[in-house]
């Protein structure tokens, strides 16, 4: 369930004129699953 809400938010965009306009160069990273146990005796 943590990695499913996970959006490619843009963090940066292309600012030059011509075709490459708006295309995004940096986006949030996605997040990681991580998995722990605990033991206790």
């Amino acid at each position: 369930m943590y990695n499913v809400l996970n959006s490619n938010v843009v963090l940066s965009q292309n600012q030059n004129f011509g075709a490459a306009l708006g295309q995004p160069l940096t986006i949030l990273q996605g997040r990681i699953v991580r998995a722990a146990l605990q033991y206790k005796f």
